[in-house]
């Protein structure tokens, strides 16, 4: 990930010094507060004994993320697990000072004592979705995780930055955007993991990582080294969330359950007591017909009740456990209820019944 060129580091002033990390605060005779880098005496000669330290609060502190261990699959569970791609990465954090967006501080010199205030100078800036896929695919197949780089995949995982700090000290004083230094830096993302076929999100939730490397020596690259490293923390603990690998599960409880074993699905079809030769009923039946689009192709079918059910073959919806409903010029969301190869039958349901049309029966 090319982070050099979408952060931009502002050199404000001389902030603040970390030549002496005390503050220490004392009452003078006449009851004033005081504050100071060091223990005063004061007036009275006694008031450096009642001097106190006190903690001072720092608005770029990197918060310490444990690693925790992906979930570990047994071989039945990786065989059930669909592959996943990676698509559409932002970076959304408040706004700082106008359009620029405090995400960290910049030290310079060998102690680093001249701070300044990192700035990210766009509130909406998409990463490449080739440069974190890299970081999702390697940390995902490392653990044993499918990933496909192909966005035929069957479930889209996306992500956004929605906090970050970072803290750098540039030893060595450089214009150049990949001089060397020790940093430290803090993610959170926020994951959605959606199927396409049924064009709903399936799982979200948030990870946070962190990498501290301001105790090792400084090297070039270290900045864009340290971030990556935090990244990847927080990818590996949405590996360890049970409930977003459950997700990836073909037979995931996230999703509607989808099952070809013998277990009932009540459905109630109401028989016309209507009078008339089939002519007459033509055009009201052509209109529970339907076609039913896949990931594979379309097929057509029929529908039943005004709540949704079709009527159509196995064949039609293979392996899928969400398709499209079209009646004609609209186009519905459904799941796929049951279906039996033997008879060469599915039952589907329509998940938005309440935009269908009332005189189906």
């Amino acid at each position: 990930m090319d982070t050099t060129r979408i952060i931009a580091a502002t050199l404000l002033a001389t902030l603040f010094s970390t030549a002496h990390a005390g503050l220490y605060k004392w009452v003078d005779d006449n009851g004033q507060v005081h504050y100071g880098d060091k223990p005063s005496a004061g007036s009275s000669g006694n008031a450096g004994d009642q001097a106190q330290e006190v903690a001072i609060h720092d608005s770029f502190a990197i918060k310490n993320v444990t690693k925790r261990f992906p979930v570990k699959l047994s071989r039945k569970e990786r065989s059930a697990l669909r592959d996943i791609t990676f698509s559409d990465f932002h970076i959304r954090l408040p706004v700082s000072e106008g359009h620029r967006i405090k995400i960290g501080r910049m030290s310079v010199g060998k102690s680093c004592k001249m701070a300044a205030i990192y700035y990210w100078d766009t509130q909406d800036l998409p990463l490449g979705d080739e440069a974190i896929g890299g970081l999702i695919d390697d940390t995902f197949t490392h653990y044993g995780y499918n990933y496909r780089k192909t966005t035929a995949s069957p479930l889209v995982l996306s992500g956004e930055i929605t906090a970050m700090k970072v803290d750098s000290c540039l030893p060595y004083r450089s214009n150049s955007p990949n001089a060397p230094s020790r940093d430290a830096a803090y993610v959170k993302v926020a994951w959605k993991l959606k199927e396409p076929s049924s064009d709903r999100v399936i799982y979200e939730t948030s990870t946070e990582g962190s990498k501290d490397n301001r105790a090792l020596n400084a090297r070039r690259d270290g900045f864009i080294d340290t971030i990556n490293a935090a990244l990847r923390v927080a990818i590996v603990n949405l590996l360890a969330d049970k409930h977003f690998v459950s997700s990836m599960m073909k037979t995931s409880s996230s999703a509607q359950q989808y099952s070809t074993s013998s277990s009932s699905a009540p459905v109630f079809i109401k028989y016309s007591k209507q009078r008339g030769d089939f002519r007459s009923r033509v055009k009201h039946l052509e209109k529970l017909a339907v076609t039913i689009k896949t990931n594979d192709g379309h097929g057509s079918g029929v529908l039943l009740d005004s709540h949704g059910h079709v009527l159509t073959n196995a064949h039609v919806v293979k392996g899928n456990r969400h398709v499209k409903i079209k009646i004609g010029n609209n186009e519905f969301n459904a799941s796929v209820v049951k279906k039996g190869t033997k008879r060469d039958v599915a039952l589907i349901k329509i998940t938005d019944e309440a935009s269908l049309p009332k005189n189906i029966d």
